[in-house]
């Protein structure tokens, strides 16, 4: 079930690139991000973003974001993209001083596991103003393989490394190292920061 309507918020969720193949929750929509990694919920819902393989026996939840349009100074709406990262489904992390700090280190488990759940058809290039995340459907059967239930409570302990390990053994990958994470991670920040990230329905583009 997509989103329609006058409500709807569309926003990109973004690790190093948008990522494509992402599950989400908002109220009564239920939907997966397209190929540019588009979220589209109402406006101040509250999104649950996930994994999970077409039976959905099995699942990884990545956490919770609360929608909300971008405003101009009257507070009105406007169609601003907005852009969704690991670090805002953990609050903690808004105090943190970078990526490296404690506080931050459920966000970059987040980033890690997506990026080394990445289809190889799509392998991280930094210099690719193009590039995808993209979570394949074949990726996202592997899920079933768990033995249980991956949570954001076990993206926050570091459990998940864990857990996933049937999947990643099964894909023959192993898991990106935290140092290449955030290195991958800051340059996207730092665009997004700098407003030179963006996107529209027909390319993905950094200037």
């Amino acid at each position: 079930v997509s989103c329609t309507g006058n409500t709807c918020v569309t926003s990109q969720f973004v690790v190093d690139a948008p990522v494509v193949g992402l599950n989400y929750q908002c109220g009564t929509v239920n939907d997966v991000t397209d190929s540019t990694g588009t979220v589209v919920c109402p406006d101040q819902s509250v999104a649950t973003f996930s994994l999970q393989g077409k039976d959905s026996k099995r699942s990884i939840t990545l956490g919770t974001y609360l929608v909300k349009s971008k405003r101009d100074v009257g507070r009105t709406a406007t169609k601003l993209l907005v852009s969704i990262t690991p670090l805002d489904l953990v609050p903690s992390a808004a105090n943190a001083d970078s990526l490296a700090d404690v506080v931050a280190t459920p966000a970059v488990n987040i980033a890690q596991l997506l990026e080394s759940l990445r289809s190889p058809a799509s392998p991280y290039s930094a210099d690719s103003p193009t590039s995808r995340l993209i979570i394949d459907d074949a990726t996202k059967e592997k899920i079933n393989l768990l033995v249980a239930n991956v949570t954001a409570a076990d993206l926050t302990s570091g459990e998940f490394a864990t857990k996933v390990q049937p999947i990643l053994t099964s894909l023959g990958v192993t898991l990106v190292s935290p140092a290449e994470t955030i290195a991958r991670f800051m340059k996207a920040l730092q665009a997004i920061q700098a407003g030179f990230y963006f996107s529209n329905p027909l390319f993905i583009s950094g200037i």
